[in-house]
């Protein structure tokens, strides 16, 4: 950390950061064949200079939408509209071959969830929105039309201000914006950067949409340190995969940060491509956003080992962006703690250990100890805690909690029980570390006996040869009123033996949990729907495939 005193706001971070003793350390903007560099001081002076340009445009307390991909842009505008006390939401751009007038349509509903947002986004997609029908109604003003003016100063803000409006995953259809204070992202980003043992040495690396907490939370934890930051655009890393990881080579990336599945992809693309970059100097490689799969973080190391990568690298982390990002971490250098459960696990029920080498135990990561400032509970369906080692419903307290969702009580209050957050997930803690079982809106009823679609998949990829892969378990209910039928969708290769393929996965998943999937649909890679984090998403997938 930084020996200054602890900033009270977003801009005073970037601040900080800026005044640090040598003041070289910055940020690098990596798109595919190009580079951009702003030291902290450039950041902070080009910020203030638009600030004053974005100051004139809409209404003084208007919510400041970033429409952008992850570049320069995008980061001068989130600190300039936080520098005049505004509050800013990051959404992803236009997808490659979306549909315009559903994006527009989305882009609508939340502008006008956030009380008719000023839409800032790229002249190219400006001229797409306003040719559509729903987009030429938006408050829409491009980055060039944002041009740097005269240097503003910023406005005081109190640490206890909205500073951020997250949305959360589907929220583009379904708009919920979570509303973040300075004090709670402060404290996340800090509390982050202290369990990693961030320095002004370290080097950080993301290519994950600044419109996800992980990549923004990434970017203040770094800059809490006044450390060096590489900021991909995620077309660079679905482009190469492999790049992200050659890149952390090539600028001495120290720590990075990615969903699991990025992970496994990168690594099997380096191997085919015969690249060997030198990658002993990462230090830590914080795994979340999704479910987290031992097996496949020891594929992944067993196949990068000979590039110099180092064990222990990995450090899961769970959170939810309705408590900023992260609530439980482990600890560089120590090996994450793996735990063999007997299969299934029952909610609100002991969840009864078995040896790990058990070919039907479920084994889970230990997702580490609560972050300081944080505290974390398991209850069972009424509210009440449950002792230690029972499947149950995870509920968080702390300072890194949102203070409600915009514009929206009822929700909010849904998703507060007293001073604790509601996290509607299952999981397990023992000896202070939580191991994550599943969603409680997912759990599949099958004749009486809950259902958890997460362990369906794990044990799904458990078999030889979908290493890497993709999957996605749902339930739907039998229209003549019977059971729920379980259809589980797999990422497979053109060449798969369909029919032999879909009996041995039958086959193991009923061993493993005594289970019966009804239904098996093969699909191509990248075809499972998933949130930009790399979640898949099963309403999605249950609307797309259930009626196949």
């Amino acid at each position: 950390m930084l020996p200054f005193p602890e900033p009270r706001t977003l801009f005073a971070l970037l601040s900080r950061a800026a005044t640090a003793p040598g003041g070289t350390a910055g940020i690098r903007f990596v798109a595919r064949g190009a580079e951009e560099r702003l030291t902290y001081v450039q950041l902070l002076e080009r910020t203030l200079a638009r600030a004053s340009t974005l100051e004139a445009r809409g209404r003084g307390d208007q919510c400041i939408l970033l429409v952008l991909g992850n570049g320069v842009d995008v980061v001068e505008l989130l600190f300039a509209a936080l520098s005049l006390g505004r509050v800013a939401a990051i959404l992803p751009p236009l997808p490659p071959f979306g549909d315009v007038e559903v994006f527009a349509q989305r882009l609508a509903r939340t502008a006008a969830k956030a009380d008719h947002a000023l839409v800032v986004t790229t002249p190219a997609l400006a001229r797409v929105l306003r040719g559509s029908a729903t987009g030429a109604a938006l408050d829409l003003v491009t980055t060039e039309e944002l041009a740097p003016g005269a240097r503003r100063e910023p406005t005081p803000t109190s640490g206890r201000a909205t500073a951020l409006m997250q949305m959360t995953s589907g929220s583009l259809s379904h708009p919920k914006g979570v509303r973040l204070s300075h004090d709670a992202l402060l404290a996340d980003a800090l509390a982050i950067a202290g369990r990693l043992g961030i320095t002004p040495t370290d080097v950080g690396c993301a290519w994950v949409p600044l419109a996800h907490d992980m990549a923004l939370i990434s970017l203040l934890m770094v800059l809490s340190a006044g450390a060096e930051h590489i900021l991909m655009t995620t077309e660079s890393f679905a482009a190469d995969p492999g790049g992200w990881l050659s890149l952390c080579h090539q600028h001495g990336v120290s720590v990075t940060v990615g969903p699991p599945y990025a992970f496994a992809t990168a690594a099997q693309r380096l191997q085919r491509s015969k690249r060997t970059p030198d990658l002993s100097g990462l230090r830590a490689a914080v795994v979340g956003a999704e479910p987290i799969s031992a097996t496949l973080l020891r594929g992944v190391h067993q196949t990068l080992a000979p590039l110099g990568l180092r064990e222990p690298l990995f450090v899961p982390a769970y959170g939810l962006a309705e408590d900023t990002c992260v609530a439980t971490m482990g600890t560089p250098g120590t090996a994450f703690p793996t735990r063999a459960f007997r299969a299934p696990l029952v909610p609100f029920q002991s969840a009864g250990e078995s040896r790990p080498d058990d070919p039907r135990a479920l084994l889970l990561v230990g997702h580490g100890p609560v972050l300081s400032e944080q505290s974390l509970r398991i209850v069972d369906g009424d509210g009440e805690p449950l002792p230690d080692g029972h499947v149950g419903l995870v509920e968080i307290g702390g300072a890194a909690r949102m203070t409600g969702y915009h514009g929206d009580p009822e929700q909010t209050a849904l998703a507060f029980h007293g001073e604790w957050l509601r996290t509607f997930d299952y999981g397990v803690l023992v000896d202070g570390f939580l191991y994550v079982a599943g969603r409680a809106k997912d759990v599949i009823v099958l004749r009486g006996r809950n259902v958890l679609p997460e362990e369906i998949e794990a044990v799904a990829l458990e078999l030889e040869g979908l290493f890497g892969r993709g999957a996605v378990a749902f339930g739907t209910v039998d229209a003549t009123g019977g059971p729920e039928q379980i259809t589980l969708v797999v990422e497979a290769s053109g060449d798969a033996d369909a029919a032999g393929l879909e009996r041995a996965l039958q086959r193991h998943i009923a061993d493993r949990l005594d289970v019966r999937v009804d239904r098996v649909v093969f699909v191509g890679r990248g075809e499972i729907p998933r949130t930009t984090s790399g979640k898949p998403k099963r309403g999605v997938a249950r609307e797309r495939w259930s009626a196949c």
